[in-house]
């Protein structure tokens, strides 16, 4: 839920494609995630020369200032440029960062709760054209479906601001399921409008998302994205955050330099707390 300044920054060149199905029940089951071997260079020697030249010129000059990050920019799967500048923690002079700093992605992560979703979906476990309902017991609107959810277009308003004002102890950390039980016991309060009419942008949806991928997998969220995609892929430095990480998480700071603490909101996930790397 914070802004990150020049202490805490990564960025990050992703790529994805294809489609799924609308249909599970047609589309072929598959429990794991395959490992793809990466392909050969597909790049000559002038292309290479040519990308690299051009992204050097336009990021050495960022990282000329205050910039404190990681930066990997790759075409046609082989890193052009790639470069590390800074410290994970302000106060230290000695803990650089490198190719392993695991950066809190923040919203980036709400990719990685789609994917799951749509993981599921391909493997016939759930149907994204359900209701909600369907999965979340007690859940108070009818109509709404998984798709609404992932293209934010559910009508639910955004639970960092009704949570703000809820009355919610600040001292005790939130959980997706405080979420969704407010949301029960607080109906008309928290829909915003009526499903599908409109896009608005809501961490509401993939906080329930999680919850979903939980009730469906019968893992955690945190355990079924390492299952899942982290481990198969070796995805060795991805990880979503909880407070069992506080030692190895790289925190967020203020451009000054004084760290954001952990607030009632930030255990949350499935709209963010994903951790990873450039790479």
């Amino acid at each position: 839920m914070k802004t990150f300044g020049y202490f805490s920054l990564a960025i990050i060149v992703l790529a994805s494609c294809g489609q799924a199905s609308p249909n599970a029940k047609n589309v072929t089951k598959a429990d794991t995630v395959g490992i793809i071997p990466p392909t050969r260079p597909t790049l000559s020697q002038s292309e290479l020369h040519r990308y690299s030249t051009t992204t050097s010129h336009f990021f050495d000059t960022i990282f000329s200032g205050r910039f404190n990050g990681s930066v990997l920019v790759a075409k046609d799967g082989e890193i052009i440029y790639e470069r590390y500048k800074g410290l994970k923690h302000p106060q230290s002079s000695r803990d650089s960062l490198d190719l392993h700093t695991s950066f809190h992605l923040a919203s980036v992560s709400k990719t990685f709760t789609a994917m799951g979703v749509l993981k599921l979906w391909q493997d016939g476990k759930l149907n994204i054209h359900d209701e909600v309902s369907k999965y979340l017991d007690g859940f108070p609107y009818q109509g709404l479906t998984i798709q609404n959810l992932l293209t934010h277009r559910s009508g639910l308003l955004n639970y960092v601001h009704f949570m703000d004002r809820s009355g919610w102890d600040k001292h005790k950390y939130l959980t997706n399921a405080d979420v969704l039980q407010y949301i029960i016991a607080h109906a008309r309060e928290v829909q915003g409008a009526q499903p599908n009419k409109h896009f608005e942008y809501s961490n509401t949806n993939y906080a329930l998302l999680a919850l979903i991928i939980e009730k469906v997998s019968g893992q955690s969220y945190p355990e079924f994205m390492s299952k899942t995609f982290f481990q198969p892929l070796q995805m060795q430095d991805s990880y979503i955050f909880s407070l069992a990480d506080t030692a190895k998480e790289m925190g967020s700071y203020k451009q000054n330099g004084r760290p954001f603490r952990l607030e009632f909101l930030d255990q949350v996930y499935g709209d963010k707390n994903v951790f990873s790397t450039v790479r």
